[in-house]
């Protein structure tokens, strides 16, 4: 398995989403943080509940750290940005300022992280906060528009936020996640294994019996991306 992958167990904007993280020009105008409030609301009609998480905190290492936006207790249908921002720090081997060492617990990293991103308290985050975000920790970024860009900075081992629909990760483990309705989201590209030729997503969307990474083909992270013709940005 590739080395940037690091993670023990098996295999991520702007809304309720997933992310993942691209490079080259960036947009002139930043891609919409989600879906519309009233669409949002109609997908997840009850706030999703908090539960604990199995997996150990291991920045230094590099580790993934699955994180579920329905922890954050901040703006949760609207987490997938800062939270798909916490778990690309982690797998950069960051530890993010105000974690408190546990994935279950994230508010105040969350609401932390919106700061640094000069995103609103609540609400849903551009794709400009995102690379506030990295640059604040010392990252450079680019924007890259098309999943075969984002598909190879992943396997260059770099961490990507891809900008896609949670509506296309539901066609592949609809049981784990949170909605599966048309979604604009944020979710993590974290590794490629060359042996399987399958990539490692780490989706803030997912369900509490399948907060992991995902191993998913290159035919996920097109239909992800394409529905809305997003791009990725990408941590050089």
């Amino acid at each position: 398995m590739n080395t940037h992958t690091r993670f023990t167990t098996s295999l991520a904007g702007l809304a309720a989403c997933s992310a993942l993280v691209l490079g080259a020009g960036a947009p002139t105008q930043a891609a919409p943080a989600q879906a519309p409030a009233e669409q949002v609301a109609a997908a997840a009609p009850s706030q999703p509940a908090a539960t604990a998480s199995p997996f150990s905190v291991d920045a230094a290492a590099g580790k993934l750290v699955p994180i579920r936006q329905a922890n954050s207790q901040v703006s949760t249908w609207y987490d997938c940005g800062p939270v798909s921002l916490l778990m690309s720090l982690f797998d950069r081997g960051v530890t993010p300022e105000k974690w408190s060492g546990d994935p279950a617990d994230p508010t105040e990293a969350v609401r932390d992280m919106r700061a640094t991103m000069g995103a609103a308290p609540t609400g849903n985050t551009n794709v400009e906060q995102v690379r506030n975000g990295f640059a604040a920790y010392g990252f450079d970024t680019h924007w890259v528009a098309t999943a075969d860009e984002a598909e190879a900075a992943a396997r260059e081992g770099k961490t990507v936020m891809v900008l896609g629909d949670a509506q296309v990760a539901g066609k592949y483990w609809q049981e784990d996640l949170a909605t599966s309705e048309s979604v604009s989201h944020w979710v993590v590209l974290a590794g490629y294994d060359k042996d399987s030729g399958k990539y490692t997503v780490l989706d803030p969307l997912s369900g509490p019996d399948a907060n992991e990474p995902h191993s998913v083909g290159a035919d996920w992270t097109n239909q992800f991306h394409d529905v809305y013709g997003y791009g990725a940005v990408v941590v050089d």
